[in-house]
């Protein structure tokens, strides 16, 4: 038994992302902080220029105020749902990754689900919900725990994961690294299948010993944060170091992981060559650059959107895969790698087959 995206009609995958609709550009960063130079630190002017020169980002999308992390979610979840031809109480497992919850209790993905509209439905939805919060890793750590939860319940047959993420109300717009954010959502949606495809391996990992390097502030239980302006504290330079190491050596141990369980199942290993998409964590496109000149994957192995999404957090993987499949970058049979990093530090990898 497999666990695959889920196909609908016409072959549709269960995939879907939403950005709410307010589009905030360089420019406009520009600006905010120029009117706020006073709380700022003028030896790092933030300029539309140096954004997209050190960070590729050009625009990014804030949530507006009628909008909350679980309505999100929800738009991306409706449209994942219907390629997929389901609906919301078909799905027996639901993990959402979620770095900016909308609260520390409920869970975010609690909140979400009792806004659908249960009116006809012929049970109420009484399925297995979880918030995962590892940061930018939340969603691959989300997708890996739904995929397990499939293979180990029997009586499951699908399910839903992704991330959610609202990074602008996690800062106040005061330090450059708050320049970088952006909202939205990325989910897909699952089901068990005797189809050769699907989830094949995965790698989960942390690095607590560099928990230092990057923490959000202002938005915990700390008490000597309360009641201060809400911002992401980074090492910039030391994260951007342990992204060039890590994610290489994450994606050979992918490959190594599953080719074991490939030889298990009697067919063909396969190389990086044959991984058709990387679907990379949106965080900087120097960095992915920075890779590619040093051949851990081509340029035409990559899909990038930070340019018009910013760093959206988790929600960045399933939505670098859900532009891929709805451009015809990737489809049946290709194999695509989703690949996250973020504080803690964290990381994590999978290798599936479409």
């Amino acid at each position: 038994m497999n666990v695959a995206i889920a196909r609908g009609p016409g072959g549709k995958y269960g995939v879907g992302m939403y950005v709410p609709p307010n589009t905030i550009s360089n420019d406009a960063i520009e600006t905010i902080f120029a009117l706020k130079e006073t709380l700022t630190d003028k030896k790092k002017p933030v300029t539309a220029e140096n954004i997209k020169r050190l960070t590729g980002i050009e625009f990014r999308h804030y949530i507006s105020r009628d909008q909350e992390n679980s309505d999100l979610f929800l738009k991306a979840g409706q449209i994942a749902l219907d390629r997929a031809g389901l609906q919301w109480n078909d799905i027996d497992v639901y993990e959402l990754g979620a770095t900016g919850p909308e609260n520390n209790f409920t869970s975010t993905i609690c909140q979400a689900l009792s806004k659908v509209d249960q009116t006809g439905y012929d049970s109420k939805i009484c399925s297995e919900a979880t918030d995962v919060c590892t940061a930018c890793t939340s969603s691959i750590y989300a997708i890996v725990g739904m995929v397990r939860a499939l293979l180990c319940t029997r009586r499951y047959r699908y399910g839903m994961a992704g991330g959610s993420e609202v990074m602008s109300r996690m800062n106040s717009l005061l330090d450059a690294n708050d320049a970088f954010w952006g909202d939205g959502a990325g989910v897909l949606v699952a089901e068990k299948t005797e189809e050769d495809r699907g989830f094949i391996a995965w790698v989960l990992g942390s690095r607590p010993d560099l928990a230092h390097y990057t923490h959000s502030y202002g938005k915990g239980t700390r008490f000597n944060e309360n009641g201060a302006l809400p911002r992401v504290e980074m090492m910039g330079h030391e994260i951007y170091e342990f992204v060039l190491q890590t994610v290489p050596e994450l994606i050979e141990q992918t490959i190594t992981e599953t080719n074991i369980e490939l030889v298990a199942r009697g067919q063909k290993e396969i190389t990086k060559k044959d991984i058709k998409l990387f679907a990379l964590h949106q965080a900087n496109l120097r960095a992915i650059e920075h890779m590619v000149r040093h051949d851990h994957f081509s340029k035409d192995q990559i899909y990038t959107n930070i340019d018009k999404y910013g760093n959206t957090s988790s929600a960045s993987m399933p939505m670098v895969l859900t532009e891929a499949i709805e451009k015809g970058m990737v489809g049946a049979g290709d194999l695509v790698m989703l690949v996250g990093f973020g504080a803690g530090m964290t990381y994590g990898a999978t290798v599936l087959r479409l």
